[in-house]
């Protein structure tokens, strides 16, 4: 029998993932810094337009973590390539999965941390990056949100 496919996760619905996380880490909320509570992190994100029926995913899927309050607390948006110009297209946010989740919420320790999160294969340059312009990340298009990572 096949297993079921990974949940998609909630952004309301991460406090219990990222505290189990946390606890492999042996960290709890309340020593969370809060000026150190929130963390930046980009993965494998799912899109899906809320326009046509084009669906699309990105390495470059960018989130907001924080650890503090053990939430999500923004996604940034991407436009669809084919519906970008309609002037009521605001962008959607990523979804991810069960897994990826958890991954993005590990990066959000390490950096915590001040420790580089070991890069799997997948990352050692095999995306292409998104056209800038489809990205609130990107700013629509002023700047390229894949470079910011070596900084």
């Amino acid at each position: 029998m096949a297993s079921p496919p990974p949940r998609i996760v909630d952004s309301e619905n991460v406090s219990g993932l990222i505290n189990t996380v946390m606890s492999r880490h042996q960290l709890r909320s309340t020593e969370i810094r809060k000026e150190r509570r929130a963390f930046v992190v980009h993965g494998r994100g799912e899109f899906c337009c809320n326009f046509c029926p084009n669906s699309w995913e990105s390495f470059y899927s960018w989130i907001q973590v924080d650890l503090m309050d053990q939430r999500i607390v923004y996604r940034w948006k991407m436009k669809c390539k084919d519906c970008y110009v309609n002037p009521r297209h605001i962008g959607v946010e990523p979804t991810f999965d069960l897994e990826e989740t958890e991954k993005l919420i590990e990066k959000a320790i390490y950096q915590y941390k001040g420790e580089r999160f070991p890069r799997g294969s997948a990352y050692r340059g095999s995306r292409i990056p998104h056209p800038s312009i489809l990205c609130e990340k990107c700013m629509w298009g002023q700047t390229q949100c894949w470079l910011a990572i070596n900084r």
